[in-house]
């Protein structure tokens, strides 16, 4: 092989663990509320964790013949196949985790501790801000920065008192909330609008 299709490959292979980083990061549902840096910063994390890990033993192997580029190809393809092997037991292990964290829950997610309920409400709070502002440059409301983060902090305390933890699981499933959650959420706003803007 010459040098620079090797090159190539390489590139490709860090492509292709870029993608499944991004890919893992999104298909989280309970964590797509962080900011956008987060998220490529997670990306980029599993990336090269990805990257590195299954092109140690590859590269110790051709290192044993000086990286000689016609004895590369044996290493690439190996390379290749391991770096498959250890983004399939990543996605495995990452989707076990969320799972293993949801099925604690019993029937409602006051009693979840730890990082589900966290990222929960965050996620909430998060979406909330979001979409609150949004409404707001386009001039459909009039309230402050403090007014939104006040009612997003009131309606993702209520939900989360009253959110179960089957309602969690199809979120986690689904990437979308079912019906039950949403009527949850048309009864909270208004009351928390009601506490905090006064409206």
């Amino acid at each position: 092989m010459s040098r620079h299709a090797i090159a190539a490959v390489l590139g490709v292979y860090f492509l292709a663990a870029l993608a499944f980083g991004f890919l893992l990061e999104f298909a989280v549902p309970l964590e797509s509320g962080r900011h956008v840096t987060a998220i490529v910063a997670g990306a980029l994390e599993t990336a090269i964790a990805a990257y590195v890990i299954s092109g140690i033993a590859p590269v110790g192997y051709w290192a044993l013949s000086r990286f000689r580029p016609e004895r590369a190809a044996g290493s690439l393809f190996a390379w290749g196949a391991l770096g498959i092997a250890v983004m399939i037991f990543s996605g495995l292990a990452t989707f076990w985790h969320q799972k293993a964290e949801i099925s604690r829950a019993s029937a409602n997610i006051t009693n979840l501790t730890g990082s589900v309920q966290d990222t929960f409400i965050r996620s909430v709070s998060t979406g909330c801000v979001s979409n609150q502002k949004k409404q707001e440059t386009s001039g459909k409301r009039d309230v402050s920065d403090e007014q939104i983060e006040s009612f997003c902090k009131c309606f993702a305390d209520r939900m989360v008192k009253e959110v179960t933890a089957e309602e969690i699981m199809d979120i986690a499933r689904d990437g979308r909330p079912p019906q039950s959650f949403q009527d949850k959420a048309n009864r909270i706003a208004p009351a928390c609008s009601q506490l905090i803007l006064g409206r």
